[in-house]
C-alpha cells in the first residue's frame, strides 16, 4: 500500500460523490464539500500530478487522513456507489483443477436498498445490502485486519452471506477498477463457494478415470519372484532372479512366462492361469538351475517363490538384506557356507 493513499469520496449536500466528478469545474464553482467521516468541510485537490482526492484544513485531524483509513474507505464507498446501480452482484468461480478456468455465477440479487456502516446487532458491516428493511448480504473491505470470528459467526447464525475483498487501489480507480459488470474478486466468503470442474478438466478427468479403470484390469506385471545363488570352482558367484510374469485382459490371466532379471526368456504358457500351468513354470526354472548344476556350479536355492506385493520387492544386488551365504576359502579352493539358516534351507552343497 502507497503511503500517498488519500481519500476520494465526499459528501455534497448530503449525497456522497467522488472527487473526480468536479474535476472539469472550476475551482470557485464547485460546490461545498464535507468528510463523510468527520463532516468537517475539505479542500478538493484536483491536479493533474496526484490522484484525485481532498484533505482536511491544518487545524483538522481526521482518521480518512491515515493511508490505511483513506483506503478502507476508498473500497467501501466504491462498492457503495457501484451497487446502487445494479440489484446483481456476481462472483467467478475457480474451476477447482486449478486450470485458469472460471465461471460467472450469482451471487446475490434484488435488494433495494444499499447501506453503509448499516447496524446489524452490534456490528456494522462495511457495505448492507437490504431488501425490505432486511440486510440480505454482508461486504466487507480487508486492509490489515480480516473479518472477526464473532462477526462471522454472528453473519451465519443469522443466514447473511457475506464476502469479505482485499482492498488495494486498482480495485477503486484506474483502467482495472471494479465494476459491476464484471464480478467481484473476494479474500474470502460465506458460505463456501461450490467446488466446479470446467468441462475441459471434466473430459481430462474421465478419461484419467477411463485409464485407470482400464489398467486396472488390462495390465502385465509380475506374479512372483525367487533368488537363487550360484557358485563356480573358479571362485566366481552368480545371483539370479526368477520372475513369474503375467498378462491380464479384462481381469483374466490370458498369458504367463518365466523371466529372469537379465530379460532371458525361460518359458510360457497361455491363460487362464492355473495351480498346474504355474508349476509349468516352476519346473522350467527347476530344469534351468539343473542346467547350470550340471555346469559344475554350486546351487543354493535359499528363497521360495515370493508374491510380487508392496513392501517385498526385491532385487539381485540387494545384498544387504540378502547377502550371499558363502565365502571362497582360496586356499581350500572351495565354497564355504558361512549362515545355513540366514534364509532357509541350502538345497544342493558339496
Amino acid at each position: 500500500m502507497s503511503d500517498e493513499v488519500r481519500p476520494k469520496w465526499i459528501l455534497v449536500n448530503g449525497t456522497l460523490r467522488d472527487v473526480s466528478e468536479f474535476a472539469h469545474v472550476k475551482p470557485r464553482a464547485r460546490p461545498v464539500t464535507t468528510c463523510p467521516v468527520c463532516q468537517r468541510n475539505v479542500i478538493l485537490k484536483l491536479g493533474t500530478v496526484r490522484s484525485h482526492h481532498y484533505a482536511h484544513r491544518p487545524e483538522d485531524i481526521c482518521i480518512a487522513s491515515q493511508p490505511e483509513t483513506a483506503l478502507h474507505i476508498n473500497a467501501k464507498f466504491h462498492i457503495y456507489n457501484q451497487l446502487l446501480r445494479t440489484q446483481k452482484l456476481y462472483i467467478s468461480e475457480p474451476c477447482r483443477a486449478y486450470c485458469g478456468s472460471e465461471r460467472l455465477k450469482l451471487w446475490l440479487q434484488g435488494w433495494d436498498k444499499v447501506e453503509v456502516e448499516y447496524a446489524v446487532s452490534s456490528f456494522r458491516p462495511d457495505v448492507a445490502l437490504l431488501s425490505n428493511d432486511r440486510v440480505m448480504g454482508a461486504i466487507e473491505v480487508f486492509v490489515t485486519h480480516s473479518v472477526q470470528e464473532q462477526k462471522a459467526q454472528y453473519f451465519a447464525e443469522a443466514n447473511i452471506p457475506w464476502l469479505e475483498i482485499k482492498a488495494e487501489e486498482t480495485f477503486y480507480q484506474g483502467e482495472s477498477a471494479w465494476t459491476t459488470i464484471s464480478p467481484i474478486s473476494f479474500y474470502r466468503i460465506h458460505p463456501l463457494v461450490e467446488e466446479w470442474t470446467c468441462d475441459k478438466c471434466t473430459d481430462v478427468e474421465r478419461a484419467r478415470t477411463k485409464r485407470v479403470e482400464y489398467e486396472q484390469s488390462n495390465y502385465e506385471g509380475i506374479h512372483a519372484a525367487k533368488m537363487v545363488d550360484f557358485y563356480f570352482r573358479s571362485g566366481k558367484k552368480y545371483r539370479e532372479v526368477y520372475f513369474v510374469k503375467k498378462l491380464v485382459r479384462k481381469n483374466e490371466w490370458v498369458k504367463a512366462w518365466v523371466m529372469t532379471e537379465r530379460n532371458q526368456m525361460i518359458t510360457s504358457v497361455e491363460g487362464p492361469i492355473t495351480k498346474e500351468s504355474l508349476e509349468i513354470l516352476n519346473r522350467a526354472v527347476k530344469r534351468n538351475i539343473a542346467e547350470l548344476q550340471r555346469k559344475g556350479a554350486l546351487v543354493d536355492e535359499f528363497m521360495e517363490w515370493r508374491r510380487w506385493v508392496k513392501g517385498n520387492r526385491f532385487i539381485a544386488r540387494d545384498t544387504s538384506n540378502y547377502p550371499f551365504r558363502y565365502h571362497w576359502d582360496a586356499a581350500q579352493s572351495n565354497w564355504i557356507l558361512e549362515d545355513l539358516h540366514a534364509y532357509g534351507r541350502c538345497i544342493d552343497s558339496y
